[in-house]
């Protein structure tokens, strides 16, 4: 199929969505097995949540089947194969801000201040980068923070890499994505709110490990 053979990169700044974006194009492979039914169980389960988001991420980053096809980095200096395409994600500061810190609040230990300057040169270092790879794309990974998935942004890419169109389950991958982002918030509210004021046990909520997580090989 088209791309099967290819290799590509996303690059893009703290939180602005580029694993998100590999998992919509991975939909685009499917005899690694990386069906819709899948993905929604294993990837974006329903348990997934602010306090566990990273664990998953980081827990997918680096497979093989992943990385090989289409790999993922905040700096390109970070990626050091050979890659066919290079797309470079940027987003909105405070957009990227909303969506990293409820993930990690220490923000990879920088201030609010330095976290969205580090968005801002971000953002301007892509365009020097992607002057510099070819065949490269910018885009404004903003559009995505909605519950549909934007069809211009969704095909850019999908064209871009050579991809055979998945967009309807790339559609409902990314519903459960965006509520999975909003349901993070409310919940790290409330459990935040709990904790210092003591007023319940999350122990009592929060009884399922972290376990295994999907291995694309079986």
């Amino acid at each position: 199929m088209p791309g099967d053979y290819k290799k590509h990169a996303i690059i893009a700044p703290i939180g602005a969505f580029n694993n998100h974006v590999r998992w919509l194009m991975m939909l685009s492979y499917p005899n690694l097995g990386i069906d819709r039914d899948r993905m929604l169980s294993e990837v974006y389960p329903a348990q997934r949540t602010w306090h566990n988001w990273l664990a998953y991420e980081w827990a997918f980053r680096e497979l093989p089947q992943l990385h090989s096809r289409i790999a993922v980095a905040h700096d390109a200096t970070d990626i050091d194969d050979h890659r066919d395409s290079w797309l470079f994600l940027s987003c909105d500061p405070q957009l990227c801000l909303r969506s990293y810190v409820k993930w990690n609040s220490s923000l990879n230990n920088r201030t609010i201040r330095w976290f969205l300057e580090d968005v801002k040169r971000a953002n301007a270092q892509s365009l020097i980068e992607a002057s510099e790879r070819k065949p490269s794309l910018v885009l404004d990974s903003s559009a995505l923070y909605q519950p549909e998935l934007d069809q211009g942004f969704y095909h850019k890419v999908r064209q871009f890499f050579d991809l055979d169109d998945a967009y309807d389950d790339a559609s409902a991958i990314h519903r459960a994505w965006f509520k999975l982002h909003t349901d993070s918030e409310s919940k790290m509210l409330r459990d935040l709110t709990a904790i210092f004021n003591k007023s319940y046990d999350l122990s009592e909520e929060y009884t399922q490990p972290f376990s295994d997580v999907v291995d694309f090989n079986q």
